[in-house]
């Protein structure tokens, strides 16, 4: 039996998730990919959780523990990375006109490495640009949100281990 439209869209996705996780060396707990295509602008972005810290992927150096090799974070390397995503983004782009199907403006994903499990969320409407935003502000408010998730779970933690 031959692959169908849902086939290629997972295994397109599954490769944005790989190149993501291949810049981190595959040493993240977490990947979070922003995917936009919107307004004729595609573009993308990602950031971390390692080692129970919500990083920037620039970054990643940063949240090490002593002992831990460093990353290879130069501008070369996540410019060559933005680039494999972008290409899988309009790969998606055109599959979805090829099958006669709508394109999202946006895709976020999701990959917790821990348990090997994909999330992904879907927006078919406009999501910045109607509201005089760019694809930019929306990732850094995504990765200010989820920061300050990690944070309150810190927090948490910290008030289990007090009690």
């Amino acid at each position: 039996m031959g692959k169908d439209f849902e086939d290629y869209f997972s295994e397109l996705q599954v490769d944005i998730i790989s190149h993501c996780m291949e810049y981190a060396d595959d040493r993240a707990e977490k990947v979070f990919v922003y995917c936009s295509c919107e307004a004729n602008l595609v573009s993308c972005n990602f950031f971390y959780k390692l080692n129970n810290k919500i990083t920037l992927k620039s970054k990643l150096n940063e949240v090490l523990l002593e002992g831990q090799e460093q990353f290879d974070v130069s501008v070369e390397r996540q410019n060559k990375n933005i680039k494999s995503v972008i290409d899988d983004i309009l790969a998606i782009r055109k599959l979805c006109l090829s099958d006669n199907r709508d394109m999202p403006n946006e895709i976020r994903l999701i990959y917790d490495a821990v348990d090997s499990k994909v999330s992904a969320e879907y927006s078919y409407e406009p999501v910045f640009s109607n509201k005089n935003l760019d694809a930019k502000a929306v990732f850094e408010a995504w990765f200010a949100e989820e920061q300050s998730k990690e944070n309150v779970s810190d927090n948490d933690e910290k008030m289990q281990e007090e009690s």
